[in-house]
């Protein structure tokens, strides 16, 4: 953030209100018959001392001692552009250069020079080392007193503290508003590449239609068209899915643009997660694991034979339902699946097997490899978002997002996921997926 003492927009309307205040107190309270605020701009390489707020009394008020002065009344308040008498700056303040950064010495030493004298005081805005402008105030009747100075110096001090809150507003609006406009941007990118990804996926579902159709006496291709035609459609799903969150997205900016109003800070219970946008719409039902796991071990099973791995599987077919979501249980069980896949070295062996747990009502999925499994000091990170193994950051292309959505997915359909690493002295990873059992 650029320093205060070079404010990029003019001040604020709250700023300028209070500033002239501030005047007001000075001429009510200690007698003042012109007083101005001024900030440091920048000017090029210089900066300029520009005023923000400047008061003087009416030629007939009178005046007392500050000790038992009256107030006035029928103050005039003029707007920086409209101010022809402003109180004159000594010389030794117009030479002076606004110093961006001081030392505590060095601005006592700006405030002593001949910055007191008789009936006109200037006092620097100064907050926390940085002047930011300058108070001015005089009067024709009387010299300043040094308890007076110190008032003065008071209220300088406000004005400083308050010209950093506003310059700090500002600046958080003006960035604001830049992140507005390119949320709009990625919005619009976005919309752009939803609309044309809809269109090949869209095609894909109907050219497997078109092969299952024409490989209907072929078993062994035919499997393969139906994945095909699976894929598409779960890609579908996904997508709409995404749009519908797309959408919800963009209704609530446009709800807190149109209402002016600032945003209200969400809690992490209120910032959807990439599980609750695959549980949309979903619905907990009595499922046999094996129905789900079977599609997903045809459409991995030409993955696993380019690496030239085994896939082999233990899923009995008499075992009892489970209560889950089926489309949230297909994307978990994919993506521990996908996983073993990728980080199982050619020619190892995967094993997926499905059983009831040893205690009653529950029933686990078990997907098991042969690589080189998961070091005990990364197993506490390793369901954490984003996060990959040091073993495999290079080696294997992914995002560190799939065993956090399944850990996600499952323990919202009232599940667990269980990692045991290494297996043996080879290595090895297994991760069970406990469901509960349909009543």
């Amino acid at each position: 953030m650029s320093d205060p003492a070079r404010p990029a927009v003019a001040p604020s309307s709250e700023f300028v209100s209070l500033c002239q205040s501030q005047l007001g107190w000075l001429q009510q309270a200690l007698g003042a018959t012109q007083g101005a605020v001024y900030l440091a701009q920048a000017s090029g390489e210089t900066r300029e001392l520009v005023p923000v707020a400047v008061q003087h009394a009416p030629s007939n008020t009178p005046h007392t001692n500050s000790e038992q002065h009256s107030p006035t009344t029928g103050a005039e308040t003029e707007g920086p552009s409209e101010l022809p008498s402003h109180p004159e700056l000594p010389a030794s303040a117009r030479a002076l250069a606004l110093p961006q950064r001081s030392n505590e010495g060095q601005l006592i030493a700006w405030q002593d020079e001949s910055l007191w004298q008789g009936q006109q005081v200037v006092v620097p805005l100064v907050h926390q080392n940085t002047a930011i402008g300058l108070l001015v105030a005089q009067r024709g009747d009387r010299e300043w007193n040094q308890r007076e100075f110190f008032q003065i110096q008071h209220s300088a001090q406000t004005l400083a503290l308050a010209g950093v809150l506003d310059w700090r507003q500002r600046r958080y609006q003006q960035q604001l508003n830049r992140q507005w406009q390119r949320q709009q941007r990625d919005r619009e990118r976005l919309d752009e590449l939803l609309h044309q990804i809809r269109n090949p996926v869209t095609a894909l579902r109907t050219f497997g239609k078109l092969l299952a159709q024409r490989l209907q006496g072929d078993e062994r291709n035919r499997g393969m068209a139906d994945s095909v035609l699976r894929e598409g459609e779960r890609l579908q799903s996904l997508l709409q899915a995404f749009e519908r969150h797309v959408d919800a997205m963009a209704e609530c900016e446009t709800d807190s643009v149109a209402s002016e109003a600032a945003p209200a800070l969400a809690s992490p219970a209120d910032v959807p997660s990439a599980s609750s946008l695959l549980l949309e719409g979903s619905t907990l039902e009595p499922l046999s694991a094996v129905e789900v796991l079977q599609p997903l071990l045809d459409s991995i099973a030409p993955t696993a034979q380019e690496k030239h791995l085994t896939l082999e599987t233990e899923l009995p077919k008499d075992l009892p339902p489970i209560r889950a979501d089926r489309g949230a249980l297909r994307e978990a069980i994919g993506n521990v699946l996908n996983n073993a896949v990728a980080y199982t070295p050619a020619g190892g062996t995967v094993t997926v097997r499905a059983a009831q747990a040893p205690q009653p009502g529950w029933q686990g999925i078990t997907v098991r490899d042969s690589g080189p499994g998961i070091p005990p000091a990364e197993q506490a990170q390793i369901f954490e978002r984003h996060y990959r193994g040091t073993q495999h950051a290079s080696s294997t292309q992914g995002s560190g997002l799939g065993l956090p959505i399944a850990q996600s997915l499952l323990e919202r359909m009232g599940g667990t996921i269980e990692l045991t690493s290494p297996l043996d002295e080879s290595g090895g990873t297994a991760f069970t997926l406990w469901l509960p059992e349909a009543e």
